[in-house]
């Protein structure tokens, strides 16, 4: 086995490189950084190559693919991360047969030529937290008047009424926001680097504006982060801090600690449907790149086309926003 340094010397400037390099465009920039990192260790690492040439890519076998898996296994890897790195030869070895002039003739990586998958670990399901259990978790964030806790309330507001992940949440900019006719939206970078735009309850307009002013930000500055863990700084709050905010908030509650900030958005979904909105409306609106993903939600059988983010405010307060002055986005 090579060390890091070493690996990092034979791939810099090698064929491997710039093979890789000229795939960029066909996929997203965060796939792409995740698969250099197997594409590298293959070929640098575990076949110890000291530099790469076409004849060591075609001689690859799939023997020696099955080899890889077993020893990534005995390294005490997920079968899921095994199997995403397999993925990244795969997809490195089918762009290179989908080249003008092909320089290998098959992909060592494919199930179809013997290459093993391994059984996937069994994903924790979706959990559909309760209307009476939301509004418990409203008032928890609500009572906080501190700084800190009304940033905290406008991010779970936003997470339950717009059905938005983690890191589309915590990446979200003053420059996001925009009113549309009467309607006020956010826009975002959704999974896949795939463009998106979510409807913000007006209630939750004048809660934002409260606290840009209490900021002391100003419109001007659109490329400030919303949510930071200070009001002088400009760097998103990290997934980590996220995650402690809603421990807290769950355990407060008295839900059980396996609950994920990824469960606001399986309710927001559930919910959704449950109140009746068309299925393709709802797999566009939470960026399901595939109707059967949103169906597994579905157990209604009503159809409407209506927007349910302002239901799911009323039903959360019952406070009046009168307080918080109305406010204009360009």
């Amino acid at each position: 086995m090579a060390n890091k340094e070493k690996i990092m010397n034979r791939y810099n400037h090698s064929l491997i490189q710039k093979l890789f390099e000229e795939m960029k465009d066909t996929c997203s920039k965060d796939t792409y950084k995740v698969y250099e990192t197997p594409i590298r260790n293959f070929f640098f690492d575990f076949l110890d190559l000291d530099f790469v040439t076409v004849r060591d890519i075609k001689a690859v076998t799939t023997s020696q693919v099955n080899e890889w898996i077993y020893q990534l296994k005995q390294e005490g890897n997920k079968n899921s991360t095994v199997n995403r790195m397999v993925s990244s030869l795969f997809w490195f070895y089918k762009n290179l047969l989908q080249k003008d002039n092909p320089i290998v003739e098959n992909n060592p990586f494919s199930t179809d030529m013997g290459a093993n998958r391994l059984k996937a670990s069994k994903v924790a399901k979706g959990v559909r937290i309760s209307d009476e259990k939301l509004k418990e978790i409203n008032t928890y964030f609500a009572n906080d008047r501190s700084w800190i806790g009304e940033r905290n309330y406008i991010m779970f507001l936003i997470f339950i009424t717009t059905g938005m992940r983690k890191s589309e949440v915590r990446n979200i900019k003053i420059g996001d926001f925009y009113d549309y006719g009467e309607k006020f939206a956010v826009s975002f970078v959704g999974k896949g680097d795939k463009f998106n735009v979510a409807e913000i309850p007006q209630g939750i307009k004048h809660i934002l504006h409260s606290f840009i002013v209490r900021s002391d930000w100003s419109y001007d500055l659109r490329g400030q982060y919303i949510f930071v863990a200070d009001p002088k700084s400009n760097v998103a709050i990290s997934g980590r801090q996220l995650n402690y905010i809603f421990d807290d908030a769950y355990k407060a509650v008295g839900l059980p600690s396996t609950l994920r900030i990824h469960d606001l958005r399986h309710t927001y979904i559930t919910k959704s449907l449950e109140m009746g909105l068309d299925i393709y409306d709802v797999s566009k609106r939470v960026g399901h790149a595939n109707i059967d993903t949103t169906r597994r939600y579905d157990h209604s059988f009503r159809i409407f086309n209506d927007n349910p983010a302002e239901d799911f405010f009323s039903q959360l307060t019952e406070k009046s926003q009168q307080n918080y002055p109305l406010l204009k986005i360009v």
